[in-house]
């Protein structure tokens, strides 16, 4: 049964990186007003 769970179970995993200054916040936000 707990196979079926992590079967069923969508995981997305998005790492931001960047230089300081480069745009990593309003990307961000971006992805956070997309729902993500």
């Amino acid at each position: 049964m707990q196979n079926d769970v992590m079967s069923a179970s969508k995981h997305e995993l998005l790492i931001l990186t960047g230089m300081s200054g480069a745009g990593r916040s309003t990307v961000a936000h971006a992805l956070e007003d997309l729902g993500w």
